[in-house]
């Protein structure tokens, strides 16, 4: 069995996503359909958010986009979900000064402290931003607390 490279991947994944919201078969999808979302791993818009993308997609009004259209839209909005990917690791790697995979207090204090930051912001953010309590921050749990505030 061959695997799929990435870009096959991505391919499939966009083709499945509308193939998924065009369930009345019609070969295009309405603003109706594209609000039930889009089953792309990482986005899922909101109400506003789908009638800006038809909008975006479909500037002559018609309120249909078929899936041309849509493939080329999602490749714009899968490229953004993977530099927010990377921006997140990125920062992630600057808490993370040993390496391990997570981040820990220590970790965490020395950068704080580094950048004028209080004792007491260190806590706070430490205290919130470990969901499970194990004493670190892994970078799931560092990209639920950064994407909240």
């Amino acid at each position: 069995m061959t695997q799929l490279s990435d870009k096959e991947k991505e391919a499939f994944e966009i083709r499945r996503s509308f193939d998924a919201l065009g369930v009345n078969g019609d070969g295009k999808v309405s603003v109706s359909e594209v609000l039930k979302g889009t089953l792309y791993p990482g986005f899922n818009p909101a109400s506003k958010e789908a009638t800006d993308m038809i909008k975006e997609l479909d500037p002559k009004g018609s309120g249909l986009v078929d899936f041309g259209q849509y493939e080329m839209f999602m490749k714009t909005v899968i490229k953004k979900i993977e530099y927010e990917k990377n921006l997140f690791m990125k920062a992630f790697r600057k808490f993370d000064k040993n390496g391990d995979g997570s981040v820990s207090y220590e970790e965490l204090k020395e950068v704080f402290l580094a950048r004028g930051k209080s004792e007491k912001d260190v806590q706070d953010f430490f205290n919130e931003a470990d969901l499970n309590k194990d004493g670190r921050v892994d970078y799931e749990e560092f990209v639920k607390w950064f994407s909240k505030t």
